[in-house]
């Protein structure tokens, strides 16, 4: 409630006052957080917010020049350097965050723009990680999702209480889509 407003993310808040507006570290981590929500609830709520903050991340810290993800997004304070993190190190990057997250949005979502991002992410991660693999670990991860896709399963149900009765055990290479109503596909 008091980190956020709408789909921007805020550093920190203290007496009633927010701080800086959030670094790609903070829309990436929570956009993660999101998406493993939905995974174990598969209430689609979560799922909406995770691609909200991914889409905020995609236009304020991504380079569609040279690829990847800046530090900080075109709202926060210019520096002088404008630098993409993409280390894991005791905490996985923000690159490589987003890296999974995209690539988890566009086998749950199916969406096509997601899936283009997907490839040049993975691409300009690909670049970054050839130097040292074992610094990258998440990284590999969305990329072994990409090159391997999960299984998907669709549930269409007649009334989202129905959830709750669902068998949530699947394997963990399988995405789960819920829709409310059945669709062409």
């Amino acid at each position: 409630d008091k980190l956020s407003d709408k789909d921007t993310l805020y550093v920190s808040y203290r007496k009633g006052q927010r701080s800086a507006k959030g670094f790609l570290d903070d829309y990436a981590n929570e956009a993660f957080a999101l998406l493993a929500l939905y995974e174990a609830t598969l209430d689609s709520a979560y799922l909406d917010k995770a691609r909200q903050f991914c889409n905020k991340a995609i236009s304020d810290f991504y380079d569609e020049e040279q690829g990847g993800f800046f530090l900080y997004g075109r709202e926060n304070e210019q520096l002088v350097l404008r630098p993409k993190e993409t280390y894991d190190g005791a905490v996985f990057s923000g690159n490589s965050a987003m890296a999974y997250n995209i690539v988890q949005l566009y086998y749950i979502t199916g969406e096509k723009r997601f899936g283009d991002l997907a490839g040049r992410q993975l691409h300009f991660m690909g670049g970054e990680a050839a130097h040292y693999p074992a610094g990258h670990a998440m990284f590999l991860i969305a990329l072994g999702d990409y090159v391997d896709p999960p299984q998907k399963i669709t549930v269409v149900v007649k009334d989202m209480q129905d959830i709750a009765a669902l068998p949530c055990r699947v394997s963990l290479n399988t995405v789960v889509q819920v829709l409310k109503n059945p669709t062409e596909e």
